[in-house]
């Protein structure tokens, strides 16, 4: 550097030297004074100066001062002898261009340069057709519509990307745009600068987050957060370093599931029926969390049971459990995106409760004396066991107490037993919370024979004619000296008869129905264990119902003897008549009679074949005796004179008149309804119909002949006098007779009558008109 100085100095010292003071060309003249200490130093020398010498030798030197010297023409002056414009000063519109002169700068005109020059109305301006041209004082500015931004040169306008969309997905965006308009005239691009930006994070345009640089004319961004909101621009890069103005469109991620599983999952015991679960949602919900999950685990994962729960219900109660059970609970979120993930299972149990019953609960009889109390768990345990209590109870009162550990052997082995007795034993499983509950065992040491029997109560005796109450006090297990199996009721028609009926029941009363009301009954109890029947109590007599008894005559049967012999007449005509006079009796009375309140025999004379006596009995009601209600039938015996029964037709008369005469007619041949003929008169009777099967054959023209003779008579006699009677009867209210004699009933006794042709024969005129009725 030294060395420069030195030659620069030189050359100025030679040029002022030659051109003193010449200010034509406004040379600026420049001395340099300098002492400089050296041992080696160089030095200008040769022609002007121009060449270097070095000096060896060295010696000692000092700087000395520099002193610059610049002579400008007048008018100028400055360090590089600029024009100066003293008289008149220039202004700020103004330019000193020659001393004492002014000139305008650009942009101005006019006296001392005043006046603005509107360049945008002049049309001078350099702005481009899209731009706008705004006049400033001394100048103009260009400037560019939204969203186009200026150029660097202040001139030219750049416009964005154009149709700039996003489509969102659900951890991306895909972004698509066209070139700006009229890009061609603008210059060439270089690139685009997509980025996309949470909205509200920061400025999205000074702040460029998950961008790419790109020539094409899509993107897609990722990965972002899912429903999230962004802002996402596009800037487009030219090749001259321009940027045109970004374009921002807002958009939001699609939901997506959740990241993770809700968050604090407790699962409280509450009681020892119900756990409390609650939660709260997932750190990343990535949506709208819509539903929950709850994967619940009853059997240790055996099955898994599964409950959606609305989004707002932040807890939920699992019911009906079993005490000290063992659930596991995971859970999930949803949102509009699908499923998440489940979480681990939390698993508690219920609290403990007081265990069930023990199982299997056995006594086994060792002796008189001794036992042996056998057991297993609870099947419902409720709890851990810890212990287990036996109790041994008398009828009255508690006798002993035992207490073993869930460690030790589950039974016990009791003495000093009395024999023969009642006891209770009680075994009681425990929890730490409580004891559990037991199902008493009762049991004899060993058990007897009863050696008494049941007393009777007030109760027994007949409720109806037809029903009987027989009734005795419970046995307790004392009384019968073990476990009562059952009683034993034995029951007969006479207390002196062999015949009876066995009865086993486990309550302390029977009912026994459809008795006959005119017979008496025998009763005895006796109480059954496993060792046997024990004794009978003493016999109880109950006595047969009071009754009465009633007459009254069927007329006009073709034979009595064989109608009463019948069985067809026997059964189906007794249930008839009893059906009757039920209702006879029961329309004046109201009390309740039965078919099985009557009974009733069949009895014929000698004196008229064509006559049947019934005789019958009728029991006592409640409110009635059997003499007022025989009364009833007697009344209606003496009103109605015909009986229809089983569709043949019958005079009907009673005996009050002539009692004796009914009864004397009873002590004939009878046919009762509970009774068989002997077999004499089996016999006798088979003996007839031969008889008569024979007079039958021989005898059949001249029958014949007969009946036609008394059929045409009677034509010519008119109806007789029983026939009018019966017509006035008919025509009454007393009974009405609407079925007429069965033209097969004729047919099928027809045989008889033919039989019966001789007596016919022999009788009188009016027998003879009695018979064809």
């Amino acid at each position: 550097m030294l060395i420069k100085f030195l030659l620069f100095s030189l050359a100025l010292t030679v040029v002022a030297s030659q051109n003193p003071y010449n200010c034509s060309e406004t040379v600026a003249a420049l001395v340099v004074n300098y002492v400089t200490f050296y041992t080696k130093f160089y030095y200008s020398c040769g022609w002007f100066g121009a060449a270097v010498c070095e000096k060896t030798q060295s010696y000692l030197g000092s700087f000395g001062t520099y002193m610059t010297e610049i002579h400008c023409c007048p008018g100028y002056g400055g360090l590089n002898c600029t024009a100066k414009c003293e008289s008149p000063q220039c202004n700020d519109n103004e330019i000193c261009i020659a001393p004492n002169h002014c000139g305008c700068i650009e942009g101005w005109t006019g006296y001392r340069c005043l006046t603005d020059i509107d360049e945008c109305s002049l049309l001078t301006d350099e702005c481009e057709l899209r731009s706008s041209c705004n006049n400033t004082d001394g100048g103009y500015l260009c400037s560019c519509n939204y969203p186009d931004v200026l150029a660097s040169d202040d001139r030219r306008c750049l416009s964005p990307a154009s149709n700039f969309s996003a489509t969102p997905n659900r951890r991306s965006i895909s972004l698509s745009w066209s070139p700006p308009f009229n890009y061609t005239a603008d210059g060439d691009i270089d690139q685009y600068n997509v980025y996309c930006n949470i909205t509200g994070s920061h400025d999205s345009k000074t702040i460029k987050e998950n961008g790419i640089y790109t020539k094409n004319l899509s993107a897609s961004l990722f990965p972002l957060s899912p429903f999230t909101n962004y802002s996402c621009c596009i800037e487009v890069l030219w090749t001259n370093g321009d940027v045109s103005e970004s374009s921002c469109v807002d958009v939001r991620t699609l939901e997506d599931s959740p990241d993770d599983p809700p968050q604090n999952i407790t699962v409280e015991s509450v009681d020892a029926m119900n756990l409390l679960l609650s939660w709260q949602p997932p750190q990343q919900t990535n949506g709208i969390i819509s539903s929950y999950t709850i994967n619940i685990d009853y059997t240790n994962h055996s099955k898994i049971f599964s409950v959606m729960v609305d989004r707002d219900i932040e807890f939920f109660i699992l019911g009906f459990l079993y005490p000290y059970q063992l659930v596991g609970v995971s859970m999930a979120a949803s949102t509009g995106g699908g499923l998440g993930p489940f979480s681990d299972f939390e698993f508690n149990r219920t609290k403990q409760s007081s265990p069930g019953t023990v199982h299997n609960l056995n006594i086994a009889v060792l002796s008189q004396n001794s036992i042996n109390v056998t057991w297993h768990p609870p099947k419902s345990l409720n709890g851990i066991i810890i212990s287990y209590h036996i109790f041994l109870l008398s009828t009255s009162q508690q006798l002993r107490e035992w207490s073993l550990t869930a460690e030790d052997d589950l039974y016990v082995i009791v003495h000093d037993l009395e024999p023969y007795s009642p006891y209770q034993v009680e075994v009681k499983a425990a929890t730490t919370v409580a004891r559990g509950a037991s199902a008493p065992f009762r049991f004899f040491t060993d058990q007897r024979i009863p050696g008494m029997s049941p007393s009777l109560t007030s109760d027994t005796g007949r409720l109806t004619p037809t029903t009987i109450l027989f009734s005795w006090t419970r046995f307790t297990d004392e009384d019968a000296g073990g476990f009562l199996q059952y009683y034993t009721v034995s029951y007969q028609r006479k207390c002196d008869e062999n015949e009876e009926v066995l009865i086993n029941t486990t309550d302390t009363s029977i009912q026994l129905h459809d008795l006959n009301p005119l017979e008496g009954y025998c009763f005895k109890v006796a109480a059954v264990t496993i060792k046997g029947t024990g004794p009978f109590s003493t016999p109880v007599s109950l006595e047969a119902f009071s009754s009465s008894e009633f007459y009254f005559h069927l007329t006009s049967v073709y034979d009595c003897l064989k109608w009463t012999q019948s069985s067809r007449n026997s059964d189906s005509i007794v249930s008839t008549i009893k059906e009757k006079l039920t209702i006879v009796v029961n329309e004046n009375c109201q009390c309740g009679v039965q078919p099985s309140y009557f009974q009733l025999n069949f009895t014929c004379d000698g004196a008229n074949t064509n006559r049947v006596t019934v005789q019958g009995k009728l029991v006592r009601t409640r409110d009635y005796n059997s003499n007022e209600l025989t009364m009833f039938i007697n009344n209606w015996t003496n009103f109605t004179s015909i009986i229809v029964l089983d569709g043949v037709q019958f005079s009907l008369s009673n005996c009050d008149s002539n009692p004796t005469a009914c009864q004397s007619a009873s002590i004939g041949t009878q046919t009762t309804e509970n009774s068989s003929s002997s077999s004499s008169t089996a016999l006798s009777v088979s003996l007839g119909v031969i008889i008569s099967s024979i007079i039958t054959l021989g005898l059949f023209f001249g029958a014949t002949a007969l009946i036609l003779y008394i059929l045409k008579k009677r034509e010519k006699r008119g109806p007789s006098n029983k026939s009018k009677d019966i017509s006035q009867l008919q025509n009454t209210n007393i009974y009405s007779v609407t079925n007429p004699i069965p033209e097969d009933e004729l047919e099928d006794n027809l045989d008889d009558d033919f039989a019966d042709a001789e007596k016919l024969c022999e009788a009188s005129e009016e027998e003879k008109s009695d018979y064809s009725q």
